[in-house]
């Protein structure tokens, strides 16, 4: 099946351009390529000899090889092979994790900066210049 280079972009960034069964990275520019090792191809979640559909939601980037190895078998089953679990993020939840640290971070200058903040009225102890 053919896909536009937009899709392909949509469906490698659902898994942060990882391949969704082993978790290692895919070469966006590698799409189709069987021989390249980072070569990858769209598959099926659910598999279209199971009733799956070609939807987004059920497309996601996998490996070439990963993807023959997987052939029509459960998901979990391939990832286990691998020894890894559920799907890698997404581009955009690895971004979004990514700011929370960093709003966590200005959070916590903010309550530190609140907390030693001179109250008023309370005597604040001098250096002595000498």
């Amino acid at each position: 099946m053919r896909y536009a280079h937009e899709d392909l972009a949509y469906i490698a960034d659902q898994t942060g351009y990882d391949c969704h069964l082993c978790h290692q990275p895919i070469k966006f520019e590698e799409y189709g390529n069987h021989s390249h090792a980072e070569g990858w191809e769209v598959d099926h979640v659910r598999p279209r000899s199971k009733n799956g559909h070609n939807g987004f939601t059920n497309l996601r980037a996998a490996h070439a090889h990963c993807n023959r190895k997987k052939g029509n078998k459960p998901n979990r089953k391939i990832r286990s092979y691998f020894g890894v679990k559920g799907m890698p993020p997404s581009t955009t939840s690895r971004v979004l994790k990514g700011a929370g640290y960093v709003l966590l971070g200005i959070g916590a200058i903010w309550a530190l900066n609140e907390i030693f903040k001179p109250k008023p009225g309370v005597h604040q102890p001098r250096l002595n210049s000498n």
